[in-house]
């Protein structure tokens, strides 16, 4: 008898196709967010509790005084109006992607906290500033869980596979196995296993494995 795929499984492995990250990196590198992934596979995020790594203190992300990154613009924009900001960072967003304005998304994304610190994350995706590269690499070692998957995206897009091995040890397992699959560009084992290798402890490894035992290919 044929035994059903557990839900957790199946809905991990709609998730990983949705969110093409079975596909050739360059396609694969497209975001989607946390809070999607908890959304679409809500059912996994309970049965695997059990495998989520705990949750350890970490320094928070040091918060500017005032933001600085107004002064960079070529027009006026005051610091202290929140609504200011959030306008001009629409603006920046919007506008055609060139060398300034990427290093200006840079520093909103480390100066900037909430949705504007997200709008800047997206922009530097969407147009693969390499400036980002730093930004992304910073969100892996002190970003909420929704900034780190950004990151993953971004980091993927920019082709920086080496920055990228870092979040193979997140805290979130499905996060890990997200940057495993970005780094892999592929659903077969052997590649993923291979990916692995060296790069985290067995138990980790084992751990991602089953996470994604109803996606890989033997």
């Amino acid at each position: 008898m044929v035994q059903p795929v557990p839900t957790a499984l199946a809905t991990l492995a709609t998730l990983a196709l949705f969110a093409g990250a079975l596909l050739p990196l360059n396609a694969a590198a497209r975001t989607f967010r946390l809070r999607d992934v908890l959304r679409m596979c809500g059912a996994a995020v309970s049965d695997f509790g059990e495998r989520v790594v705990p949750v350890t203190r970490r320094r928070l992300r040091p918060r500017a005084a005032a933001p600085t990154w107004p002064a960079l613009l070529p027009y006026p924009v005051d610091a202290g109006s929140e609504e200011e900001r959030a306008s001009a960072v629409r603006r920046l967003v919007e506008a055609e992607p060139d060398e300034p304005t990427g290093h200006i998304l840079a520093a909103i994304a480390r100066e900037e906290d909430g949705e504007l610190r997200m709008l800047a994350f997206r922009s530097l995706i969407a147009n693969r500033y390499a400036v980002g590269r730093e930004v992304f690499g910073e969100a892996l070692r002190s970003g909420s869980d929704g900034e780190r998957s950004l990151a993953i995206d971004g980091l993927a897009r920019l082709g920086a596979l080496d920055e990228l091995t870092e979040a193979f040890s997140d805290r979130v397992e499905p996060l890990a196995a997200k940057a495993v699959l970005l780094f892999a560009a592929s659903r077969d084992r052997r590649t993923v296993i291979d990916a692995l290798d060296d790069r985290v402890d067995p138990a980790r490894r084992d751990a991602i494995l089953k996470l994604l035992a109803g996606v890989l290919d033997e």
